[in-house]
């Protein structure tokens, strides 16, 4: 199947133009209330798994190519994740402050009320 790139992605571009327009049109964003976390971490997993089926892929590849013995291998891979692991994490804290506590659902909906109303 050959199919040239630039009117292909053209067409994608006027057929997602014409759909935004549509979707505009008829209100569609007040749909978006009932979109949940849910969607966004089930997104967010899907990421994670393809990052991690690709990394294991490159691993592997590497002991091909090295010829490393097998404990070796599996002793480095688990020694840079682990350290990988300690890097996200004491950044997320960094980020979000060691211990700091995620509003709940509700309290984020009255919030939200409170913003609404003033």
């Amino acid at each position: 199947m050959e199919i040239e790139f630039l009117p292909f992605y053209a067409w994608v571009g006027v057929w997602v133009g014409v759909y935004s327009l549509i979707l505009a049109a008829l209100d569609f964003a007040v749909i978006i209330k009932h979109v949940t976390r849910f969607t966004d971490e089930i997104f967010s997993g899907l990421i994670s798994l393809i990052f991690t089926i690709s990394a294991i892929l490159d691993l592997y590849q590497v002991h091909l190519s090295l010829s490393l013995s097998l404990s070796l291998s599996l002793s480095l891979s688990l020694s840079l994740s682990l350290n990988e692991y300690r890097v996200c994490l004491y950044s997320g804290a960094a980020v979000h402050g060691i211990g700091a506590r995620v509003p709940t659902r509700a309290e984020g909906q009255r919030d939200r009320q409170r913003d609404t109303c003033a």
